[in-house]
């Protein structure tokens, strides 16, 4: 109890300070002559699988439980020379492992065994227009563009005879959030993020040729704390 009214009183002080900062001009999340162009960081996302419909000689659907990002980590750069007013862009090279945990299987030659995971693992390049303000909150948009490599944790069935995607897909996503940056620690950041996911669709060998797995996608709730450097 004592730790958690000692850590309540921590960032009280530090939003008073922020606010207090803002309101006299003394600090904002404008350029500074220590202007830090790179960080890097980690996050965890609560995801929302869609389900997904299996094509090929068999037919079916897959549905998923709620799951979370198995690991997120990720190193950008915000380029000086693109800094204005209103905000900045930056660029980001981003890992996701994800683990949609299956829940039903559904169509002929599903199988009715250990159901398992489906797992993608995705290097992604993002894009981020910051929005500056004069508090310790900076609301952003983003995109990013990558592919992915996924995989089968048990026999899904469908005729499938590698659980291993053959190949990999083109993936994208969306993002929408806010950071928050404590005026107690000015180098760490701490973000709160809308994330639409879209693994493509990956294809899968099987005894009858390919099976497909169509719009592996989900939407997501992403946590994460970042450093400038």
């Amino acid at each position: 109890m004592k730790k958690l009214m000692s850590l309540f009183a921590f960032l009280v002080v530090c939003t008073g300070h922020a606010t207090y900062a803002a309101e006299t001009g003394t600090e904002s999340n404008t350029r500074t002559t220590d202007y830090l162009s790179w960080y890097a960081g980690g996050g965890l996302n609560i995801d929302f699988p869609n389900s997904t419909n299996v094509k090929g000689a068999s037919t079916g659907s897959i549905g998923y439980k709620n799951s979370f990002t198995l690991l997120d980590l990720f190193i950008g750069y915000r380029p000086e020379i693109l800094y204005n007013s209103i905000g900045d862009v930056r660029f980001e090279a981003e890992f996701l492992g994800h683990g949609y945990g299956v829940d039903t299987r559904k169509g002929e030659n599903a199988s009715t065994g250990k159901k398992g995971y489906l797992m993608t693992n995705v290097l992604m390049t993002n894009v981020y227009y910051d929005l500056h303000t004069s508090t310790s909150f900076t609301p952003f948009v983003g995109a990013g563009l990558g592919i992915e490599k996924a995989e089968f944790s048990k026999d899904p069935g469908y005729g499938i005879t590698d659980k291993t995607g053959n190949g990999v897909s083109l993936a994208y996503q969306f993002k929408a959030g806010v950071s928050y940056m404590p005026a107690c620690w000015t180098h760490t950041s701490f973000t709160l993020a809308y994330d639409y996911f879209n693994a493509g669709s990956p294809e899968f060998n099987a005894g009858s040729g390919k099976e497909k797995l169509s719009n592996v996608s989900s939407n997501g709730l992403e946590f994460s704390v970042a450093y400038a450097f």
